[in-house]
């Protein structure tokens, strides 16, 4: 049997082309492979379960969700998802109970941190990742170990701290996962914000998966817009088309309109998705 999967972009920052679905700064993504269902974040709001039950996606149905990283534009929703699903289980790194984090993108420092209190009371059903692992025959978490390309401008402006001190320190991102998913063309790479950089988490899914051939890439890429993002969109284009030359890249969330144009003008094969899109590869 051929295998494939299909993505539905619960929640992204972009207005869906038809009424009745709610946009947010967040992204949440609901993915059907051939041996799981995934709830892939859940945005900052409950947002993505009224969008679900309007594009007519039974998250009753997932196997498991996964949080790809501790910020609440992507773990918003937990307290909404427990309430809604308690007896699922939930997959995040293991940093995420124990940290905090700010962003001070905007002149000052803004807490984005996930409710610490969900993530105690709910505690039985939480599993931590201390390590890139398979989950499925056909879906692995994975870290980025790679630290040979660039990463993102934008997280100069993110902190991250444990919660029982008062020291802010640049944000490493070790709370960062990805899923590498096998389809029959290869290996399909879901990075919701990519924080430690397209390439890196390129290079890690493909070394842990034992897969050369990567034929999408589906997620933010956290390229945020200034005055020389032109030239950040320039190299990261480079580096992804060194490692994965006929790589498909659907995007959004956290790409800057003028990122996307940029993208738009040097990668050849680029989808930008909005609130209600369904991806199937």
């Amino acid at each position: 049997m051929k295998s494939s999967i299909k993505i539905y972009v619960l929640v992204d920052n972009s207005p869906a082309a038809e009424d009745g679905l709610l946009c947010e700064h967040g992204l949440s993504l609901y993915i059907e492979s051939s041996d799981a269902a995934i709830l892939c974040d859940m945005g900052a709001s409950e947002a993505f379960i009224r969008n679900a039950e309007h594009l007519n996606v039974e998250l009753e149905s997932m196997d498991f969700a996964f949080i790809s990283h501790g910020h609440s534009d992507h773990i918003g929703g937990l307290k909404d998802f427990f309430e809604n699903y308690p007896q699922k289980q939930v997959y995040l790194s293991e940093h995420i109970a124990n940290n905090s984090y700010t962003s001070a993108r905007r002149g000052f420092k803004r807490d984005i941190s996930p409710d610490h209190n969900v993530i105690k009371t709910h505690g039985d059903n939480i599993i931590p990742l201390y390590h890139s692992r398979w989950i499925t025959p056909s879906v692995a978490f994975v870290h980025t170990n790679s630290t040979t390309y660039s990463t993102p401008r934008g997280n100069a402006f993110l902190y991250c701290k444990e919660r029982t001190s008062t020291i802010d320190l640049l944000d490493d991102f070790s709370h960062e996962f990805a899923l590498a998913i096998k389809v029959d063309k290869g290996l399909v790479i879901v990075s919701p914000c990519s924080h430690l950089g397209a390439a890196n988490i390129i290079s890690s899914c493909r070394e842990f998966t034992e897969m050369d051939r990567v034929v999408a890439f589906v997620g933010g890429l956290h390229l945020v817009d200034s005055e020389v993002v032109g030239e950040e969109v320039s190299l990261c284009v480079k580096e992804i088309q060194s490692i994965a030359p006929k790589i498909t890249l659907y995007t959004g969330h956290c790409t800057g309109d003028m990122a996307k144009q940029t993208l738009q003008e040097k990668f050849s094969d680029v989808k930008f998705f909005k609130t209600g899109d369904i991806i199937t590869i």
